[in-house]
């Protein structure tokens, strides 16, 4: 996972004011409307694996028992007292600080316990912090400005724009004080709220976004907890729109002493207050994402670690989000670093959105999912409208490898992207990238003593493999490779000479003949521009198919204003007995190159 060495639990001790605590933005409609890939990660290799089922909102409540579940967790005040571990951070929001550390290498098997329904993993949030700090060792950190702990109202209906969840919690109670619970997201809305036996329980949260239970009695209770949360959270967009007189709430503060360093990072993403505040998010989501784990050097531990990290793209899922909270504090984007027992991930703050979550990927490569096997996954949150670099590509593709199994008599298969970042050794794609990095690197030394033009030189080399890579990859969402081309659906002219990158989500990975699948997904340029009115053609063959006309077209599907599509296709009962796969395919235009997603 993600963050740090483990830090001495300390009691909790904010008193309860009796009002209701809300954040600006959390509660507002959103427009979106895209459904978007499971973004629940692919499972482990070893342990257990998640659920396969897949639901937006919850359908029953949970058992209200005091029997444990196998491998359940028992929370107390001062967060778990039975069943977890938290190997690289805090367990609790008064836990302790989660340190910016130099393991940058690939991270062992991990455990991640299930506590909604649907589950939301492996984005379950345990302890959100928003304060940075740099000690006088010049060591980096985060840690939770809790604040006044507020009360949450009880009560009404799921709005249009909201999922619901079951949560269920084993609690070692002790009356009056506050017991640190997760959440689903920081402005959920507490719906219902159940406890065996039946004694007075107070939702409350903090500042930071964690969330507590207050219970009136002494003992083991079960508390089970309906919520709904708003579907921006899972996959609200950046838009241009919004300007930054429109941030209307403090930013992340940064210490003076890493503004320095953090206006380095941010002008070698090539970022700054001149673009728009999406522009901004959008780019450092690009630069954040495309990173490679390995052991750092021993003269790169000696310098600044965020420097080193930020500069050279290493790190997992914590070392990835912690530099990404410190670059955007310098920017003034409210940002938070959110973590469990097994990945860690940001939060930012969007004006008439509210907080949203956004994943990095680094996650562990195996994490074995504890929970309630006939429970759900939430699939609402895919990747389809931010951007996915070459790196981060190529974790998705290893997890949809992982992922897939031999598929009944007669299914069609049908990939949706999953948010197992996990990172591994970099693809063949990537080589051009890492021996850039690696040849810079040797050329600089120290990331701690390198100039801006020193970083901008390598910025500038990284950007050109990137372009080498998009004239030669054939992956999803880049150029459309020759030998997937038909002569005939080329556009005449000189060529095309933008980018683009399609994606496809499916209601579900396996399909039988004659059942119907619902595809989704969106059309844009490289840079992230939509590209309405262009004909999306799903067709279906063999696995190994590799151009059209050895594929039978389903149907067409025209893109909307802001490049999106949906439709339901059939399974032809005629499809012969085998392995199928659909495929969604965009033919190009005079501007813009072919693109396919599988």
């Amino acid at each position: 996972m993600c963050a740090l060495l483990p830090a001495e639990l300390r009691a909790q001790s904010d008193d309860l004011i009796l009002h209701e605590y809300v954040e600006p933005g959390e509660l507002e409609s959103s427009s979106s409307s895209e459904t978007g890939a499971i973004g629940e990660g692919d499972g482990p290799a070893r342990g257990g694996a998640p659920p396969s089922r897949q639901s937006n909102s919850a359908t029953r409540a949970p058992d209200l028992t005091l029997d444990r579940g196998s491998g359940e967790v028992i929370r107390g005040p001062r967060g778990p007292v039975e069943g977890t571990a938290q190997p690289y951070g805090p367990a609790s929001p008064g836990g302790g600080a989660t340190l910016l550390d130099d393991k940058t290498d690939t991270v062992d098997p991990l455990n991640y316990h299930a506590t909604f329904d649907p589950s939301v993993y492996p984005y379950k949030r345990d302890v959100s912090q928003d304060r940075i700090a740099v000690s006088d060792s010049g060591g980096y950190q985060m840690t939770a400005g809790r604040g006044d702990v507020r009360r949450v109202p009880v009560g009404g209906e799921a709005r249009d724009n909201e999922d619901t969840f079951w949560g269920t919690f084993l609690i070692r109670a002790e009356a009056g004080s506050l017991h640190p619970v997760p959440s689903v997201a920081p402005g959920q809305r507490v719906l219902e709220v159940h406890a065996e036996p039946d004694v007075g329980v107070q939702p409350a949260r903090d500042q930071a976004g964690n969330w507590y239970l207050r219970i009136d009695s002494d003992g083991l209770v079960r508390v089970a907890m309906r919520v709904a949360a708003p579907h921006f959270y899972f996959e609200g967009e950046f838009d241009d729109e919004v300007s930054w007189a429109d941030f209307d709430r403090s930013p992340t503060r940064l210490p003076d002493r890493a503004r320095p360093v953090a206006r380095d990072v941010a002008e070698l993403v090539g970022v700054s207050r001149e673009q728009s505040p999406g522009e901004v998010v959008r780019e450092l989501v690009r630069y954040f994402r495309n990173f490679e784990t390995r052991a750092l050097t021993e003269a790169e531990s000696a310098g600044d670690l965020y420097r080193t990290i930020a500069t050279r793209q290493v790190g997992v899922c914590r070392h990835r989000s912690l530099a990404f909270v410190i670059t955007a504090a310098s920017l003034g984007i409210p940002t938070r670093y959110v973590s469990n027992e097994a990945h860690a991930f940001i939060e930012v703050w969007w004006p008439r959105g509210g907080w949203r979550r956004v994943d990095l990927g680094g996650a562990a490569r195996d994490i074995a999912y504890r929970g309630n096997r006939s429970s759900t996954l939430h699939r609402r949150g895919g990747f389809e409208n931010l951007p996915t670099p070459p790196r981060f590509d190529a974790a998705l593709e290893q997890a949809r490898g992982g992922a897939e199994g031999e598929a009944g008599e007669g299914a069609a298969e049908a990939s949706s992207e999953s948010a197992d970042s996990s990172d591994g050794e970099p693809a063949q794609g990537e080589a051009a990238q890492s021996e850039a990095s690696e040849s810079m690197n040797a050329q600089t030394g120290d990331a701690g003593t390198r100039s801006r033009a020193q970083m901008q030189q390598q910025q500038q080399v990284e950007r050109e493999a990137a372009q080498q890579r998009q004239q030669s990859d054939g992956r999803q969402g880049e150029s459309l490779p020759e030998e997937f081309s038909s002569g005939g659906d080329r556009s005449d002219g000189p060529g095309p000479s933008v980018p683009t990158r399609l994606t496809m989500t499916a209601d579900r990975q396996t399909v039988m003949r004659g059942s119907n699948v619902e595809l989704s997904g969106r059309l844009r340029t490289q840079t992230g521009a939509p590209l309405p009115d262009r004909t999306v053609r799903i067709l279906i063959g063999s696995p190994g198919s590799r151009t059209a006309e050895s594929m039978r077209e389903l149907a067409t599907v025209t893109t909307d204003s802001r490049g999106r599509w949906s439709t339901t296709v059939a399974i032809p009962e005629s499809t012969s007995i085998g392995r199928w796969s659909l495929v969604a395919r965009f033919s190009g235009d005079e501007s813009n190159a072919p693109s396919i997603a599988r």
